[in-house]
């Protein structure tokens, strides 16, 4: 059972609240308790900050964990670790301490994303998948954004058998997509754009999708 501000369990609930907020995970439990002085270490460095929103729709508080900079000029802070209270303990949702080349990251809007991108050959992919969170705490998949770029001078040969497959992309460029289930919607970039600026309320850098010279 998950602890509620207006419960009999308020005081309790208060003070490990209070207990996470300044960095003490003794009463970690579950999947993650191993990682108490990993999460400890890490938030001693004066790295990380909290966040604090209803992640599952059950109108209590939870607790994300994040890197206090944002990645380069994107305004995405990399969420290190999502946590709750459940009774008398404290939860760790999910984790994330290893990879910082695929991570999510919470908008100001309030809603996680998880981004995977891959740089360096013909098609550059830049995904922004949108999920939740149930109250069973299982997570459902929005929609997903994603850049494609398109350069045939990293491997002319595979990029000619790639186009032949993928005619609507047979030019170099960027192209722009919104998937939602099995419906595929091609965007212009300001489409594109204007999506993900108000879905996540963080202005797009894009720096690293560059439109190629002619």
């Amino acid at each position: 059972m998950k602890w509620e501000e207006n419960d009999d369990s308020t005081e309790e609930g208060n003070a490990l609240k209070q207990e996470l907020l300044r960095g003490d995970f003794e009463h970690l439990s579950g999947k993650y308790s191993d990682y108490r002085e990993i999460f400890g270490t890490d938030w001693e460095s004066g790295d990380l900050e909290w966040s604090q929103i209803d992640l599952n729709g059950d109108g209590a508080e939870d607790f994300i964990l994040q890197e206090a900079w944002p990645i380069s000029n994107t305004g995405q802070k990399r969420i290190i670790g999502i946590f709750t209270i459940e009774e008398n303990s404290i939860r760790c949702i999910t984790s994330d301490l290893n990879d910082s080349t695929e991570y999510s990251f919470c908008g100001a809007t309030g809603k996680l994303f998880y981004t995977a991108p891959n740089y360096g050959g013909v098609v550059d992919n830049e995904p922004y998948e949108c999920y939740h969170y149930d109250t069973e705490w299982q997570i459902t998949i929005d929609y997903e954004l994603e850049i494609l770029r398109v350069d045939s001078e990293m491997d002319e040969d595979y990029a000619k058998e790639w186009k032949s497959e993928s005619p609507d992309m047979a030019e170099d460029g960027l192209y722009y997509f919104r998937y939602i289930g099995d419906e595929i919607e091609k965007l212009t970039r300001e489409e594109w754009m204007n999506i993900y600026e108000t879905e996540t309320g963080l202005k797009f850098d894009g720096s690293d999708m560059v439109e190629i010279s002619k």
